[in-house]
């Protein structure tokens, strides 16, 4: 939903290395990676990570907290120091050797400690989470992307999102793809809005209304209450600032950059803080 794949995929651009992704879930098996025999003919199968493991690459396990624990034995013995592993249907080459250039990469929707939200995420082992313990990143948001393909509309995004997550529900960048799609087809905001809460009770449909009703800085003072500005030394609330330099009125915020361009790019960045972008 964030775009972790496509990430990792870069990763691998960057650092001039084939790129594999294997999709796990409960039935996903050690034999995908390590190979088989063919019953009849007897030929050996050889697997993409494999090819990773002994030829460099970076091998991205995608859903990774999906998997069963037998698979989740194997990849601690992956992530391990450990210089090679055992190919027992491999009779040529029994043994495979660990790459100078192999990498193990792990994506998933938790940090393996199950989940209510996702459908078949499991307690994964943690010796296999403590071998990742200093290398996890979390993907959230590119509010710079969404604001790209949201254009003039990003404020709708923004609403839609705030009035979600109050419920524990989500808008993913993915949907928000999808939503510039239909504005872009000429499909109505209510449209939209209805196909997005058509799975919520009237009462949460109800609550989103209210905040959609809202205008655009109505809805984003409840994230900024917290917030504080330090200009000069001196505390300004973002909750005052959002009062007084609306995010929509384009000609005070630029009598803002004019009068004070460390005032309006303190202002900026407190606003990058809640996901909103000027």
């Amino acid at each position: 939903m964030t775009g972790k794949t496509f990430m990792v995929g870069q990763v691998a651009d960057r650092l001039k290395l084939p790129f594999y992704k294997y999709s796990c879930s409960r039935d996903s098996s050690v034999h995908d990676l390590l190979g088989y025999k063919q019953p009849k003919s007897e030929t050996y199968l050889e697997t993409a990570f494999l090819n990773a493991y002994e030829n460099g690459g970076v091998f991205l396990v995608d859903e990774y907290d999906a998997m069963s624990g037998d698979m989740a034995l194997f990849f601690n013995g992956i992530a391990d120091s450990s210089k090679f592993i055992s190919i027992p249907h491999r009779d040529t080459k029994p043994q495979a050797v660990k790459h100078k250039d192999f990498y193990l990469v792990m994506c998933g929707n938790t940090w393996g400690k199950g989940s209510t939200d996702y459908s078949g995420r499991d307690f994964q082992d943690m010796a296999l989470m403590d071998r990742f313990r200093f290398c996890r990143f979390h993907v959230g948001y590119h509010t710079e992307l969404e604001k790209g393909l949201m254009g003039p509309h990003y404020s709708y995004a923004v609403k839609l999102r705030k009035g979600l997550e109050d419920l524990g529900s989500y808008l993913s960048t993915r949907n928000i793809e999808d939503i510039s799609n239909l504005i872009l087809s000429g499909v109505s905001f209510e449209s939209i809005t209805n196909r997005v809460t058509q799975d919520l009770t009237e009462e949460e449909r109800s609550r989103i209304q209210t905040i959609m009703m809202k205008s655009n800085d109505e809805a984003l003072i409840p994230g900024a209450k917290d917030k504080v500005i330090m200009y000069n030394g001196n505390p300004i609330s973002l909750e005052d600032m959002i009062k007084r330099y609306p995010t929509s009125d384009v000609e005070r915020l630029e009598k803002l950059k004019k009068s004070s361009l460390k005032l309006y790019k303190e202002y900026r960045y407190a606003l990058a803080s809640i996901n909103i972008i000027i």
